[in-house]
């Protein structure tokens, strides 16, 4: 009897997860192909269904994009190109999924930024501007930190980084819940080798807070993420052990750097590393493999990462047939599932979009580049959600702003037209009710740090996004 009520358990949660989960809508750039061969940015659903490219980069108003966009409070997807623009060094641009329209924003001209690279993202901040690093321009052509207010499009440098110091930033800034950014640099500082550095955006105060040395990871590049109030992850790309790079954390507090585990890029990949991010079962996932000397198949791996017990694994190696050399970094989507990009392989040679359970450990290739819808993308793809009206784009969510995102603890909630009788209501990727408060006033802050790591969606005021909880 016990063994019947198991069964019919998992298959009402089964049956529950198939119901409440939705097909998510991605998007992302490729660097070349397209109309013009200057990348394409395109739209797919995650069951491969979908397909469309909504705009063909070109020379003028910015082409060849290889970092990734970012999603702001305003529901307006932002990024970069690496070439194109009024100077040939790349543009600032937004774009709006549910016009479809494209705005150039920023001609960047080697002052103000020059050829911004893969890892180089726009954030937003808990003040609501949004801030990206770069890693060429600036002061000493060394790249710089800047900031863009999306309320009036009006940018500005905030640190120019110098031969002095950490340069060629390789990484998209984070802001933890102490206020402060972190990022990453691959060279420079007293060692010539990098390493970890903080930025105060109240002040505009930068620090270098960890050089980094060969013998335990050097050459630091990718997405870094908080795991807990107090520690960060990371992974350096060169250096350790047998010099093909390294997983690491910092601690905050104590500002200890720990070596914790070291790549063998025959074996388990290394040598370029996208960097992490935390999934909803607490592992850290990243990719690996931008050398013919990376994994068994030599085109690369995708593994996970416990901190809990510091187990490194391996969950899939690349190959030529169905994706090679995945140069950005993860996604996960409202369905669960791991999303991601290689430059190159697949049917088509031009490279994949793919899908990875990892409640199943399936990996699934759901779109084949071919040239004409675009080749060999570089960046980070982002979800976007469905309008009521059935048209592809972003909820309305213009007069809610929810932050900071992700969180380990609390939630700020701003409504621009707030009216009486609110509340926030957050629900689990199973669409249960975790959490609901009362909104009494236009701004509130509320505590969350009871519910689980993973990934959560609110609704205020008929409003709906996602949030991640760390």
């Amino acid at each position: 009897m016990k063994k019947i009520n198991l069964i019919l358990a998992v298959i009402f949660l089964t049956l529950k997860c198939s119901m409440n989960a939705q097909v998510p809508v991605l998007m992302g750039m490729t660097y070349s192909g397209g109309a013009n061969n200057y990348g394409t940015m395109f739209k797919i659903n995650g069951d491969s269904t979908g397909f469309q490219v909504v705009h063909d980069f070109e020379s003028a108003t910015g082409r060849s994009p290889q970092g990734s966009m970012f999603r702001a409070n305003n529901n307006i997807l932002y990024g970069m190109t690496r070439l194109g623009g009024l100077d040939s060094s790349g543009v600032i641009f937004s774009f709006n999924p549910n016009t479809l329209i494209y705005t150039e924003i920023i001609d960047l001209n080697g002052l103000n930024g020059k050829t911004p690279s893969t890892n180089n993202d726009f954030m937003q901040g808990s003040n609501g501007k949004l801030y990206c690093t770069i890693n060429g321009g600036g002061d000493s052509s060394r790249g710089v930190i800047g900031c863009l207010d999306p309320s009036n499009n009006n940018y500005s440098v905030l640190h120019s980084f110098s031969a002095s110091t950490f340069f060629s930033p390789a990484s998209p800034a984070i802001q933890l819940n102490n206020g402060l950014m972190y990022g990453l640099c691959p060279v420079g500082g007293s060692l010539h080798q990098g390493g970890i550095y903080s930025f105060d955006i109240n002040g505009n105060i930068y620090s270098q807070i960890h050089n980094s040395i060969n013998t335990t990871g050097n050459a630091m590049r990718g997405y870094i993420v908080q795991y807990n109030d107090t520690i960060i992850y990371g992974c350096a790309s060169g250096g350790g052990l047998h010099g093909d790079g390294a997983i690491f954390s910092y601690n905050l507090i104590n500002n200890t750097y720990t070596d914790l585990f070291d790549f063998t890029a025959a074996i388990n990949g290394g040598v370029s590393v996208s960097g992490f991010m935390k999934a909803s079962n607490g592992l850290l996932y990243g990719t690996s493999g931008t050398s013919s000397t990376n994994g068994p198949n030599y085109w690369g791996t995708l593994f996970s990462f416990d901190p809990s017990i510091n187990l490194f694994t391996v969950i899939h190696y690349f190959n030529d047939t169905a994706g090679r050399f995945p140069v950005g970094g993860l996604l996960q989507a409202s369905d669960g599932k791991l999303y991601g990009m290689t430059q190159s392989g697949g049917a088509n040679y031009g490279g994949v979009v793919y899908s990875y359970d990892i409640i199943t450990n399936t990996y699934t290739v759901i779109h084949n580049f071919n040239g004409n819808d675009g080749n060999s993308p570089f960046g980070n793809l982002t979800e976007i959600t469905e309008t009521s009206t059935g048209v592809s784009g972003l909820s309305k969510e213009n007069n809610v702003t929810v932050y900071p995102n992700p969180t380990t603890s609390t939630l700020t909630i701003h409504q621009d037209t707030y009216s009486p009788n609110q509340q926030i209501i957050i629900t689990d990727v199973l669409g249960n009710r975790v959490y609901s408060q009362a909104l009494n006033t236009a701004t509130e802050t509320i505590d969350i740090s009871q519910l689980s790591s993973g990934i959560y969606f609110y609704e205020v005021s008929g409003k709906r996004g996602k949030i991640i909880k760390e």
